[in-house]
């Protein structure tokens, strides 16, 4: 009782932000369409240090690193972060993600007067046609199914067929022109 205490009451304290980290955001494999967007899953999302009752979540949007078909393409992702408890944290993003882009097919139609023979040239073909308009030259020749007239029928074979991409369209982005791939008639 020598003493008379008079209590603080309140200070100050800094409470600093935890650390997050993001990973798990997958992009799934397409087929080649000729642009770069890539399509981004986010169901499985890992968040390494979110503390429980937090709301937090994450959403992403993504782009292969160009359009190209190849496999293990590397996709830019862009994450937007939200939730109530998002501030009080320091966010380490995943960044980007892999998949691949598969070839795609293409088509090939055509018309050719009936002259009695099987042979069906480069020059009969009316077009040939990929993804978003791109087209290909054509050289060589193939063999029709049948000397007859026929309206819309696949080749019996691509025979001597070499493709040439135009305007830098890619034959390496396609997989090879098959007869299933073509529609010729004879008039």
């Amino acid at each position: 009782d020598n003493y008379t205490v008079t209590k603080q009451g309140s200070t100050t304290a800094n409470i600093s932000k935890a650390s997050l980290t993001l990973s798990g955001i997958t992009a799934s494999n397409k087929t080649y369409n000729g642009d770069t967007t890539a399509s981004v899953d986010t169901t499985s999302v890992t968040y390494t240090g979110l503390v429980s009752g937090d709301s937090f979540s994450v959403a992403a949007t993504g782009v292969f690193s160009d359009k190209n078909v190849a496999t293990g393409k590397t996709v830019t992702l862009t994450e937007t972060i939200s939730g109530d408890d998002k501030d009080n944290y320091t966010v380490t993003k995943q960044g980007s993600t892999t998949a691949n882009i598969s070839k795609a097919d293409l088509s090939l139609t055509g018309t050719r007067v009936y002259d009695g023979t099987t042979t069906f040239a480069a020059s009969d073909v009316t077009s040939v046609t990929g993804v978003n308009s791109e087209t290909f030259s054509i050289t060589g020749s193939a063999t029709l199914t049948s000397k007859n007239v026929q309206t819309s029928q696949n080749l019996a074979d691509l025979g001597t067929f070499t493709l040439t991409g135009n305007s830098g369209a890619l034959t390496t982005n396609y997989n090879d022109l098959s007869v299933t791939d073509t529609s010729v008639s004879v008039t």
